[in-house]
Formats: structure tokens, C-alpha cells, sequence
């Protein structure tokens, strides 16, 4: 058995969820949208810190948790197409997690339409005021800052070896560089970054092939 920490945004789903969530509260504003994408590119790349990308981008518009629920009503039409298969066959052999920039109660639903356990899942947390509206960041998850953060505060639950890092982005590549995965790979369906892919040695264009190189790993 392994240890599979899967990213979110752009490898277990077919979007970057906060983007979806923004562009109706930003429609007729192509300038800020552009922002916005620049800005998840900026991070993904390692190029700005994961936690100035998010508060500059919730900065420019924010979602409300009823956004939220309506993207979360059909995670079948966002999950990448094979991954729902994909991950069933691996829950028989391997321990999954969830470890995300993204919002983590954007992520929950997803979660458990992939029978992954809700305490596998780490992420980004907001405050909500009483109208469920945006009210700020929750600077105590460790995950609302960096992926590596988070990840050194629950590196002790990961009990199967190999620990496996699979995502589009520098953030998760870094979980390997800095050893708390044995192994990455690069998830490259929707997003393939030239920075990631500089440094990937294992790379995964779709589900399919995605278990073929974990059944190599472990």
C-alpha cells in the first residue's frame, strides 16, 4: 500500500474551482478575470507564494458559500473524466488524501462523492459572516498559507510508503523536494506548467495512465 496525496484544482477536477466560483460575480469584467487567472498561474508556477495569490485574488471578488453549493450540486460534471473509475480502483490498495490550495468546503463534496474520508482532506479555509458572505481567510489552517505548511503538520498520519504527491503545480512539487513525498507526478490533462514539467520525472496526462505509473511506484 501507498500513501496518495491527490491535489484538487486541475488534477482531480477539470477547472480551477476558485476561478469558477469568481467569474459570475466578475462577468463584463475581463480585466479582472484575467487578473485572477494570472495570478493562480503566478502561484501554480511557484512564482508568488500560494497565500498572497489567494488574498489578492479574494481580494478582487470574493464567493459566497451559495456559490458554493451550486458548484458542488453535480461534482460528476467537473471531476476529470476517469477519475471517479480511477479512484475507486485504488481506494482497494492505497490510503487517499486530499491535501488542496483550494477551499476546503468546495472540496468536502467531492470528497465524499469519491468515498474519500472528510478527515483526508486538507485545505484553504474562509470565515463566513452571518449572510454567507466572504469575511476573510482562517490564518489558523496551516493549508491557508502554503501546501507545505499544511502538509509538515499531518506528515505523521501518512502511515502507508510510499507517500506519493499527484498534481498540476510547483506547490506540489514541493512536497517532494522538501521530502515529505517519496514521489511526484505531474498531472498534465488540464494544466501542463513548463516549470513543473522542467522538473518532473514521472507525468500523467489522464487517469488512465495516471494508474499505469502507480502501479510502476509502489
Amino acid at each position: 500500500m501507498a500513501t496518495l496525496l491527490f491535489d484538487f484544482d486541475s488534477t482531480l477536477v477539470r477547472c480551477e474551482s476558485l476561478e469558477v466560483l469568481l467569474a459570475k460575480h466578475l462577468h463584463g469584467q475581463p480585466d479582472k478575470m484575467q487578473t485572477i487567472e494570472d495570478l493562480t498561474n503566478r502561484a501554480m508556477n511557484g512564482e508568488m507564494p500560494f497565500a498572497e495569490a489567494l488574498e489578492k485574488r479574494l481580494h478582487i471578488a470574493a464567493p459566497t458559500q451559495q456559490d458554493m453549493r451550486e458548484f458542488c450540486q453535480d461534482p460528476e460534471y467537473w471531476l476529470t473524466e476517469g477519475m471517479a473509475e480511477c479512484i475507486q480502483s485504488l481506494h482497494a490498495q492505497h490510503d487517499i488524501w486530499i491535501i488542496s490550495g483550494g477551499i476546503k468546503e468546495v472540496i468536502l463534496p467531492f470528497a465524499d462523492y469519491l468515498h474519500i474520508p472528510a478527515d483526508h482532506v486538507h485545505a484553504a479555509q474562509l470565515h463566513w459572516d452571518t449572510h454567507g458572505h466572504f469575511a476573510g481567510i482562517n490564518q489558523d489552517e496551516p493549508f491557508s498559507h502554503s501546501k507545505k505548511r499544511g502538509a509538515e503538520q499531518i506528515t505523521a498520519q501518512w502511515q502507508q510508503h510510499p507517500v506519493i504527491m499527484i498534481g498540476d503545480g510547483m506547490s506540489d512539487y514541493e512536497i517532494f523536494a522538501c521530502g515529505l513525498a517519496q514521489h511526484f507526478i505531474a498531472y498534465t490533462e488540464h494544466a501542463a506548467r513548463p516549470a513543473v514539467d522542467e522538473v518532473a520525472i514521472e507525468k500523467a496526462p489522464s487517469p488512465a495512465i495516471l494508474l499505469d505509473v502507480l502501479q510502476r511506484l509502489t
